[in-house]
């Protein structure tokens, strides 16, 4: 247990040279100017020593400079204490000096390593508090990577690759558990962690999280007091994933960025809901008509009835689109259309008169590289 661990920490350091565990008592009296000034001469000192004093002091040191904001410093001694090697007396200080001094430096993929290093360590040692205390850390990076695969550091949308895509659901996914291990550890889910829970969740769907990946919670105090903040059900996490994919959309297509917009908007028409209802159809068809006007503005259709061969895939998604829109509309209840729009501000009755009487919709013809004429095939 923690408590194991920490006795042997104690009886280890008992047990050191007289020099050694006077740096150790400055280290947790919070002396962090004795410690700066102690720990240099006993990393050469014990460099070689078979406890590992050497590599320990110097992950106390480590700690120390990220305290003192000698972050590049602290991320080298760091690696000088893994080369010295270091004892248990000095887990927790080496993986804190790299997790505080990376995030500092926005090193956040070395922070999130670290953490993940950390709680593999502590795991195998039984050491629960450090645990707890790694998974907060955890969840904030895994939030951070996250956050910044489909977003620069300005917010403006960006193009993020499929291996991207992977990497932020998974990093999302050990957030969730290193928030887990916090909640479960710590018997309660405090104002920091809902801070970290909530964003986490977003990001989460909208890498393709859903409650199956979530088997690792088995604590049911822990699961209440995350499920009674942010709940993880499946029809949920797909609706915040349309959500969030929707915003991306619709920031690109702000920022003139219409093929990413499409990008956004393909991915999510792409989510799956189970058991759909009116809402999700009504929703459902409001993306299809706003990725139908957005390609047709970025190839300049509009008003066309003719359009150059290599535009035909792009023609089929543009109709294609208005067709569904179109017929989810049709298939609403009686006035769930006039409610949508009062409510999401979208004029249904006007698109789905653009849609219909759009120019597209009607006899199109391609225009050959030879400057031929030939009727359209889109399919009706």
């Amino acid at each position: 247990m923690s408590g194991n661990f920490d006795s042997k920490v104690i009886s280890m350091v008992q047990q050191a040279p007289q020099d050694i565990r006077e740096a150790y008592m400055r280290l947790v009296q919070n002396d962090n100017d004795g410690v700066l000034r102690l720990c240099p001469d006993l990393v050469s000192k014990y460099g070689d020593s078979e406890d590992s004093w050497g590599g320990t002091a110097a992950a106390w040191l480590a700690f120390a400079l990220s305290m003192d904001d000698q972050f590049k410093r602290s991320l080298e001694i760091c690696k000088l204490a893994d080369e010295l090697g270091w004892n248990i007396a000095g887990a927790w200080y080496r993986y804190a000096a790299e997790m505080n001094s990376a995030d500092q430096l926005d090193y956040v993929d070395r922070a999130f390593t670290a953490a993940t290093t950390a709680i593999e360590f502590f795991v195998e040692h039984e050491s629960f508090r450090y645990i707890g205390f790694t998974g907060r850390h955890l969840a904030n990076y895994g939030k951070q990577i996250a956050g910044l695969t489909c977003r620069n550091t300005d917010g403006t949308p960006r193009q993020a690759e499929e291996w991207e895509w992977a990497r932020a659901r998974s990093a999302a996914l050990l957030g969730i558990h290193g928030l887990y291990l916090a909640v479960a550890i710590n018997g309660e889910l405090d104002d920091g962690l809902v801070e970290e829970l909530k964003p986490l969740r977003r990001l989460a769907a909208q890498f393709g999280v859903r409650e199956a990946d979530l088997g690792f919670m088995k604590d049911e105090d822990a699961v209440e007091a995350i499920f009674a903040k942010a709940p993880f059900k499946d029809r949920t996490l797909s609706r915040i994933a349309i959500s969030q994919l929707w915003n991306l959309a619709v920031d690109a297509r702000r920022n003139e960025d219409r093929l990413l917009a499409d990008e956004y908007f393909q991915r999510c028409l792409e989510v799956e809901i189970l058991d759909r209802t009116p809402e999700d159809d009504a929703y459902r068809g409001f993306v299809l008509y706003n990725r139908s006007i957005n390609l047709l503005m970025h190839y300049e259709l509009e008003g066309e009835n003719t359009y150059p061969e290599e535009l035909q895939s792009v023609v089929r998604t543009i109709v294609k689109g208005w067709r569904e829109f179109i017929q989810l509309y049709d298939a609403l209840p009686p006035g769930y259309a006039a409610d949508f729009s009062s409510r999401s501000r979208f004029d249904a009755a006007q698109a789905l008169q653009a849609a219909a009487n759009d120019p597209l919709m009607g006899l199109t013809f391609m225009k050959l590289k030879d400057g031929t004429l030939v009727p359209g095939t889109i399919p009706h």
